[in-house]
């Protein structure tokens, strides 16, 4: 995962929207205490935060989409790599779900949930 590029919401206090990119998959991550830089390599989990609607998918095209023009909320399509501990991924890049996933859903399943933003710590 690399940092594609960052659009700072307020320099002074280090809150950013960072584009997230694993060369196929992208996503929108907001970042307080931001201190990456363009072209960084990302080593830590991203965060889905405020998860609704959690459930398993049919096996499909994984993704990451923004649900509307304004906001952070989006929908991740991503297999599940520790359902335990709520690791899933979409592609290279790596995510842990801040809220447990629901029962029944096993390492290797596709999952598809929305989530209120993706947080980069």
């Amino acid at each position: 995962m690399k940092v594609e590029s960052i659009r700072w919401l307020s320099r002074s206090a280090d809150e950013a929207e960072v584009i997230v990119s694993d060369g196929r998959y992208r996503c929108e991550a907001y970042s307080y205490l931001c201190k990456v830089k363009v072209g960084d390599s990302l080593d830590d989990r991203l965060h889905l935060f405020g998860i609704h609607y959690a459930m398993l998918a049919e096996p499909t095209e994984l993704a990451i989409r923004k649900i509307a023009a304004e906001g952070l909320t989006q929908q991740v399509v991503g297999r599940v790599t520790d359902a335990q501990k709520g690791y899933l991924a979409v592609g290279d890049i790596h995510f842990i779900a801040d809220d447990p996933l629901p029962g029944g859903i096993d390492v290797g399943d596709i999952i598809a949930l929305e989530c209120a933003r993706i947080d980069l710590w």
